[in-house]
């Protein structure tokens, strides 16, 4: 159904019960101004991907950095009733969300908004307002960033065991063949990695084992670095973010291009293109992560 149609019948469904006496005006004023809300957003059906630049281009025709969407606010009615400590608990998540949608607004090449939906911020800092956090972000059908939540995780420990127990930073996309509903670790004895949505990250000619996989038994440790590498997650969302992405993103995406002869992925998402300059496309997840060391001290942070 046209989202036009439905939101001008809800506009004239409210102004009709203000007339008969059944809406006060401010309640009328809030239903006019309150966002529209896609009740089959996620339904399981294929999604569409639009090209962002050739629908909202700027004066030059050329593609731009997607606006970041302002958070919902809820009906006058609601805001009297909500503790002072809920709304600011609110405003606090709002502002770190606002951090990291400007961090990946920073860091992810303009073009690349363009060919994808579903956005993972990863700071794998030790400390900070945005330490050992994912924010979740999608890209509405006007162009905008929308912060939907952030969730603890837990990256690499960053000291040397049986190897150096980072987390890579860069720019990354999924590998569509290595989502694996139950995966065990060959380098740590096969200890679980359920629900694993492996990084598309290629070193030395070989497929890297960086995962972001539910952490069973390691919750308590969510929020501090704690993992061999991986991007440990809390299990019941690691389960919903897993089952999302495979129902939803699924299409063709940009590749990236390889370093050093092919033999490693550039975490910079520079494209791999054809003669004629385009990107070559390939089938893929339309999902990109973002992984930095950023402790989201000020916008401009690194």
């Amino acid at each position: 159904m046209d989202r036009r149609l439905v939101t001008v019948g809800g506009a004239a469904i409210a102004v009709a019960l203000f007339a008969f006496g059944v809406l006060r005006p401010a309640a009328v004023t809030s239903l006019l101004a309150a966002p529209f809300v896609d009740p089959y957003r996620n339904q399981a059906s294929p999604s569409v991907s639009l090209d962002l630049a050739t629908l909202f281009p700027d004066r030059h025709g050329q593609a731009r950095l997607p606006p970041i969407a302002k958070p919902a606010i809820p009906q006058e009615e609601s805001v009297s009733v909500l503790p002072h400590t809920h709304r600011q608990t609110m405003d606090i998540a709002f502002g770190k969300g606002r951090l990291a949608a400007q961090r990946l607004r920073s860091a992810i090449p303009v073009e690349l908004f363009r060919y994808f939906d579903l956005y993972l911020y990863v700071s794998k800092a030790a400390r900070g307002r945005l330490a050992q956090h994912m924010f979740i972000f999608h890209e509405d059908e006007h162009g905008r960033l929308v912060y939907e939540r952030s969730i603890p995780v837990s990256t690499g420990r960053e000291q040397q065991e049986r190897y150096f127990t980072d987390t890579p930073s860069g720019l990354f996309q999924l590998d569509p063949a290595r989502l694996e509903r139950v995966h065990y670790s060959r380098e740590w004895d096969g200890a679980p990695m359920p629900w694993a949505m492996f990084l598309k990250y290629t070193i030395d000619g070989r497929a890297t084992g960086v995962a972001l996989h539910a952490a069973p038994g390691h919750e308590s440790h969510l929020g501090h670095r704690a993992s061999g590498g991986c991007i440990r997650l809390p299990v019941k969302e690691a389960q919903l973010l897993f089952r999302r992405i495979r129902r939803d993103e699924e299409g063709l995406v940009p590749a990236f291009a390889a370093e050093e002869g092919g033999r490693r992925t550039n975490v910079a998402g520079v494209l791999l293109r054809d003669e004629a300059g385009r990107p070559s496309f390939i089938p893929g997840l339309r999902v990109l992560v973002l992984i930095e060391s950023s402790a989201g001290r000020t916008p401009e942070s690194a």
